[in-house]
């Protein structure tokens, strides 16, 4: 047996080294796996590397004081209602088969140049959102708005009677030259701006890569949709664990180019990446030949979706106690009060260079289930016993509003919550103030910080949940009422010779979107009983504060989709027009196997 001195002094010694000490070296081995597995996916996730600015808590705390629910309600019911209602009138110009050929194709190129409008003034719209010190006026946009949607329009037609009718890789085709004329536009109408103003010149460029990425975007994913119908059962179960490393993917390089502009991050994340893959996840589940696959498609989705609520959680447990704990956003002071107060008070925390340095934080950051693991295998009273264990700093606990031994790890510093007591002759809110008052200046910081973390990651959330919860129900309720125009016939979605079959290709349509709403109310209820902060709240300060830019992003990639579906822009017309199966949504627009075979046809020219 080993002497009780040696026993004593390895209890001291794993007690206090940093790293944990499995119980066995394999044991060591699967738990350092598991730290770098989760440290490498923690990278990867653009919601956990970043955090509002102080003027937008700001803002925030504002818009949450003065806006009605009523007011919030309307915002978010109606947001989709521009969207929608634009791509049904643009669906109600009667189109001609594209069986007749391109001298019976009018309806066709106003419907084109109609599109084509909405696109390049929604595109315009994110420049002057993002620069907006750029002298653009509304007839100025207008006039640029019709002359690149000309030259699009134009080229277009051009090819179609030299090339032949529709075009091949149409869209594409239009992007290069519309791409140059637009640059080219704006170019010599703001050359002498940016000549006076060489930041606006800088914010320029910036943009050019987030247009490279929207470009690459539009031609993968419908290259996953076109590859997708045409696997067999099996194999579009296995592709289907290919769409959550896309999304991964592009959610990066949105996060990259747009790096220094936290505060228009996740607006422009979330609605240039989320809404064209849900709208790709729909298309793909009304096109499975299985369930199975389409299960496939929401559980990913649905896992993604814990994670991220997890990751929240965890940052929430950073907050202390008593900023969590109270009657109401009104009669109590919670942790975004607290901020707010700091930042009124303190003209020092406006200092966004102490406050947005998130180097510290990134450094700082470890594994859970490292911290976990530690909990676990470190006896109670070592010295290395975990800084997260709730202590009360009081003899008398009754008076303890919060656990106050709860600890940040914020940078490489351990910061300890002061605790606060609270008696009937104390209003909560002074109460609260009155703690993180007493706080040293870095440490007001920090909290902010952390604050500023937690509302940026709840912005990422909130709008996944949201854009996931709304695209399928437009979606839907476009389906159902192309049902009744005159175009249906020019969708392949309807090649069904009855509704019944388009209501069948709808069902796990439904059944995606049921799960999401459900993912919205457990949201709902998670952060309701976490921070008492209403989410639809600050989902509706997104949506109203950046109206333009969501409006935008949303009429591009949903006219995008739509008009790729369209039959004028597809192989469809060589479909077997007797199988009542989805065969193809996306055409010539996006006919990766480059035969374009319709081009031998007659009808081309």
């Amino acid at each position: 047996p080993s002497d009780p001195g040696d026993r004593a002094l390895d209890q001291r010694v794993i007690g206090s080294s940093p790293p944990a000490v499995c119980p066995s070296s394999e044991m060591s081995c699967w738990v350092r796996a598991c730290d770098k597995l989760i440290h490498a996916w923690e990278a990867t996730q653009v919601e956990l590397h970043g955090q509002y600015s102080l003027r937008r808590l700001q803002e925030f705390q504002a818009y949450r004081s003065n806006a009605s629910w009523f007011r919030v309600v309307a915002v978010v019911l109606l947001t989709p209602l521009p969207v929608l209602t634009l791509i049904l009138l643009t669906d109600a110009i009667p189109l001609q088969s594209p069986r007749e050929g391109l001298v019976s194709s009018h309806t066709f190129w106003v419907r084109v140049w109609i599109t084509a409008f909405i696109m390049c003034a929604a595109l315009l719209e994110q420049v002057r959102a993002s620069i907006p010190t750029l002298p653009i006026k509304s007839h100025h946009a207008a006039a640029l708005t019709l002359c690149n949607c000309a030259v699009g329009t134009t080229f277009a037609f051009a090819m179609a009677c030299v090339v032949g009718y529709p075009v091949p890789l149409t869209i594409p085709a239009i992007a290069i030259p519309w791409a140059i004329s637009f640059t080219a536009n704006l170019w010599w109408f703001l050359h002498r701006h940016f000549r006076d103003h060489p930041e606006d010149m800088n914010a320029f460029r910036q943009l050019i890569p987030v247009v490279l990425v929207q470009t690459v975007q539009s031609a993968v994913y419908p290259a996953y949709r076109f590859i997708f119908v045409h696997l067999s059962p099996n194999e579009q179960i296995a592709f289907a664990a290919l769409l959550p490393i896309i999304k991964i993917a592009a959610k990066n390089a949105f996060a990259y180019v747009m790096r220094g502009k936290d505060d228009l991050k996740p607006e422009a994340v979330i609605l240039n990446v989320e809404v064209f893959s849900a709208l790709l996840m729909v298309g793909c589940m009304q096109g499975a030949t299985t369930i199975y696959s389409s299960l496939v498609l929401m559980s990913a989705d649905f896992i993604h979706s814990c994670l991220s609520l997890r990751d929240l959680h965890t940052m929430l447990k950073n907050v202390p106690d008593g900023a969590k704990r109270g009657q109401s956003l009104v009669g109590g002071a919670f942790w975004l009060d607290q901020a707010i107060f700091l930042c009124n008070g303190d003209p020092s925390l406006a200092d966004n260079k102490g406050v947005s340095d998130r180097s510290q934080l990134r450094k700082s950051r470890k594994s859970r289930w490292h911290r976990q693991f530690r909990t676990q295998v470190q006896p109670s009273d070592t010295v290395g016993e975990p800084i997260c264990r709730p202590q009360c700093a009081q003899t008398n606990h009754q008076n303890c509003a919060v656990e106050a031994g709860k600890s940040w790890l914020i940078g490489a510093q351990v910061i300890t919550s002061v605790p606060t007591e609270i008696s009937a002759s104390s209003p909560p809110i002074e109460s609260s103030f009155a703690e993180v008052a007493g706080l040293a200046t870095t440490q007001k910081k920090l909290f902010v910080v952390q604050t500023l973390r937690i509302l940026y990651l709840l912005e990422f959330v909130l709008l996944v949940e949201f854009t996931e919860t709304i695209v399928p129900v437009i979606y839907s309720l476009f389906v159902l009422m192309v049902l009744r125009l005159p175009n249906r016939e020019h969708y392949s979605h309807f090649i069904a010779p009855n509704d019944d079959v388009v209501f069948h290709q709808l069902r796990n349509v439904f059944s995606y979107s049921a799960l999401e709403w459900g993912s919205l109310v457990i949201l709902q209820l998670m952060l309701r009983r976490y921070v008492r902060l209403s989410p639809i709240q600050l989902l509706a300060f997104v949506l109203e504060k950046q109206a333009k830019l969501v409006q935008s992003h949303m009429m591009v990639w949903f006219f995008f989709t739509i008009s790729m579906m369209l039959d004028h822009f597809g192989t469809c017309l060589l479909v077997n027009e007797n199988t009542p199966v989805l065969v193809n949504s996306f055409g010539a627009g996006t006919d990766f196997s480059f035969q374009f075979k319709w081009l031998s046809e007659p009808h081309s020219t």
